[in-house]
């Protein structure tokens, strides 16, 4: 199913431009402007006017947009449905993952995935959380692995494993044996008042991370005096490690990071949990092997 005609408007849509939606279609300006003008006149109104330098939908350019990216989307179910019923095994996934849990999770996967399904191509998008999101919104990627921070209307949600948040304070600091065990738990738990003076190392409020650690700071009505933003929680880690303030990082993280000063880390609240999450946009079709991708990779996390 080809759906030439909604793929044009939609690349005019988004590119504002003849030129640049061209250029993304892979055809000439000339033909690209004679095949939208021929579709108006074979419907009988404008979809888009020239303001300025830029095409923008009229009205009816508005609904046509709004059902072709229904049409787009019913037609890539069954171009999928029908790859899986012909073959059963060719196809291909894209997959946007988090810098951070990239390096731990993606080799893993990809030797066992390409072992039973040899003939799909596995393509991996890294990022940000927040612009991989928006790939996915734009059908760029299939499948998202993340933190789960909001719940989105336009996404479906698949628990993959639960994470833990920690307090990562060096193993020299005055506290770091004043942690109590707790059945149940890894780590030992501490009350996280004690450290309401020190430097907290954090991460930027953009970064998935840092929601569950307003979390924390808000059940516990934490308000820190002094707060440095570093991008790479690693980096937060390592620098709590040698004593210059304390920092938080994921159970998940924490056993793969290797420390020349030693470190401890706590529980602060048991009220917070991470669930990490497969997320792909609502409406779409899952084949097969997306599938058996995300049960593997619920047997890697958990």
């Amino acid at each position: 199913m080809e759906l030439r005609e909604q793929k044009y408007v939609l690349a005019l849509a988004e590119c504002e431009s003849i030129t640049k939606a061209a250029s993304r279609l892979n055809i000439s300006q000339p033909a690209l402007s004679i095949y939208i003008s021929n579709l108006e006149n074979t419907l009988g109104v404008k979809l888009f006017n020239r303001i300025g330098k830029k095409l923008i939908p009229t009205y009816a350019g508005e609904k046509y947009i709004e059902s072709a990216k229904k049409i787009m989307l019913l037609g890539n179910n069954f171009n999928m449905e029908l790859n899986d019923i012909r073959t059963g095994c060719k196809g291909r996934l894209r997959v946007g993952v988090p810098i951070r849990k990239s390096p731990h999770v993606v080799p893993a996967i990809l030797k066992r995935f390409k072992e039973e399904y040899p003939h799909i191509e596995v393509i991996i998008h890294e990022g940000a959380a927040g612009k991989l999101g928006e790939l996915l919104l734009k059908n760029e990627i299939d499948l998202l692995i993340c933190n789960r921070t909001v719940n989105m209307s336009e996404f479906e949600y698949i628990p993959i494993c639960q994470d833990t948040l920690l307090l990562t304070v060096a193993e020299s600091h005055p506290m770091a044996d004043s942690g109590i065990n707790i059945e149940g738990y890894n780590y030992p738990w501490i009350n996280l008042n004690k450290f309401k003076d020190e430097l907290f190392i954090l991460p930027h409020q953009d970064q998935s991370i840092q929601f569950f650690i307003n979390k924390v700071l808000d059940n516990l009505n934490i308000k820190p005096e002094e707060i440095m933003r570093i991008r790479n929680i690693e980096t937060c880690a390592q620098l709590a490690s040698v004593g210059y303030g304390v920092s938080f990082t994921l159970e998940s993280y924490a056993k793969y990071f290797h420390y020349e000063n030693p470190v401890k880390y706590f529980i602060v609240d048991d009220k917070v949990f991470v669930d990490c999450v497969v997320t792909y946009k609502k409406g779409i079709y899952l084949p097969a092997y997306a599938l058996r991708f995300i049960h593997i990779l619920r047997e890697i996390m958990i």
